[in-house]
């Protein structure tokens, strides 16, 4: 275990951490409690997947996931302060969260896709769907792949990494880190309805906005050492992006040459 406050190697059952003097129990020769970090619970497949349609249906007709949504996009600060009071729930964030905006936005991507395309003067209506609907409908769903993957794998390199900063240990609090910033790329995604190349600047800049609501929220969620908290926050900036870009101009590099005809129908 660690000292939530210098990072120091604490003992199990250590009352005072020996490097700084912070306070963990008033009982002598307790675990460990208050602020200190607990040993995380073993993940296995159950950990993604344990959730009930009947809760995920519930939270979208409650309002519970656009008021989340709105939260988290204009008032992130306050936001915040409420997810880290919550237990994380890992397969409600995949399902309940990045599924469902998810989804929404590979709509969008689809039909601006196909209205992209619709708009060269030499594609005719029979052309579009004999030779790109099936095209456009495969790069859409691995979009969609893109946006649900890229937090699940972003906070399982960043939990894995914890130690190493001298913090907490806790998947489940990692996930609600990397989920809650990539909404603005998350909603973001849904303009590529409007068929115009612009579109395209403003996704990329949604990203931005989402590493300054990390910045906001990181502290809150876990416990870091001060001395460590800025090197933690890049880190985890740089692996959330760094896994989104790979993973997208990887599918870009592939899309291009599939897309027959010379049509480049996707700008982004």
């Amino acid at each position: 275990m660690f000292c939530p406050k210098c990072g120091a190697d604490v003992p199990a059952g250590a009352v005072f951490c020996p490097k700084c003097g912070y306070k963990f129990s008033e009982t002598p020769g307790a675990a460990p409690s208050g602020d200190a970090p607990k040993p995380e619970e073993k993940m296995d497949m159950k950990s993604f997947t344990d959730v009930k349609s009947d809760d995920v249906i519930s939270d979208v007709k409650s309002g519970n996931l656009l008021k989340r949504i709105i939260g988290i996009l204009f008032s992130p600060g306050k936001e915040w302060s409420k997810i880290a009071q919550e237990k994380p729930k890992v397969p409600m964030l995949i399902f309940g969260y990045l599924l469902i905006i998810g989804l929404l936005a590979f709509v969008c991507i689809f039909v601006g896709s196909l209205i992209n395309i619709f708009r060269y003067p030499y594609v005719s209506l029979d052309l579009l769907f004999s030779t790109y609907f099936a095209k456009v409908m495969i790069f859409s769903v691995l979009k969609l792949a893109i946006l649900i993957a890229t937090p699940i794998i972003s906070a399982l390199i960043i939990n894995s990494l914890c130690p190493g900063f001298k913090t907490e240990k806790n998947f489940g609090k990692v996930m609600q880190l990397t989920t809650y910033s990539f909404t603005p790329v998350l909603v973001a995604w849904t303009m590529y309805l409007i068929p115009f190349s612009f579109i395209y600047y403003l996704v990329h800049f949604a990203g931005l906005y989402g590493i300054l609501i990390l910045l906001m929220g990181f502290k809150k969620v876990l416990t870091i050492p001060a001395e460590r908290q800025i090197g933690f926050f890049f880190t985890m900036a740089g692996i959330l992006y760094g896994v989104y870009y790979v993973l997208y101009w990887t599918l870009q590099f592939v899309e291009g040459p599939v897309i027959s005809l010379g049509i480049n129908y996707l700008p982004y």
